[in-house]
């Protein structure tokens, strides 16, 4: 029964985990492409 409750909160952190990921390279590129902008300008 316990086993089935940690594989779901494990599962559930490591989604959340890879959304996180996938979220701030977003942010790190769009920071870079403003940053670049930035010095164009």
């Amino acid at each position: 029964m316990w086993i089935e409750i940690v594989s779901a909160n494990l599962r559930k952190f490591f989604v959340n985990y890879f959304i996180y990921q996938e979220e701030s390279n977003k942010g790190n590129l769009f920071h870079e492409k403003c940053g670049k902008e930035k010095i164009q300008l």
